[in-house]
């Protein structure tokens, strides 16, 4: 499912199409189900991928690269929303912040 998702990802970048990254993983997903898997489903599964746990040593690292005064950039095929979330919810996320 990765491999078809990056690919469709990738192939509607190049073509300047933009599709929200989660429908393109929802079509992936059911394409790689064969039919086996509805749409409210897949959209579930894609869901829960907003809630996986950073590992746990995230946080202390990006708090010792601060304390460094190391800049951190983070870089995400999601949407600045999404990615404020996660960061925040693993505790990686502190001090000011630029999406580009």
């Amino acid at each position: 499912m990765v491999t078809r998702l990056l690919r469709d990802a990738f192939a509607l970048t190049a073509s300047s199409a933009n599709w929200p990254f989660a429908e393109v993983a929802v079509d992936a997903l059911r394409a790689v189900a064969e039919g086996e898997m509805s749409e409210q489903a897949a959209r579930e599964v894609v869901a829960g991928f907003a809630t996986l746990e950073a590992h746990p040593d995230a946080a202390e690292a990006m708090r010792l690269a601060r304390a460094a005064d190391v800049r951190i950039i983070t870089l995400t095929n999601g949407s600045a929303i999404t990615t404020t979330v996660l960061l925040e919810h693993s505790g990686c996320r502190s001090g000011p912040t630029g999406w580009r």
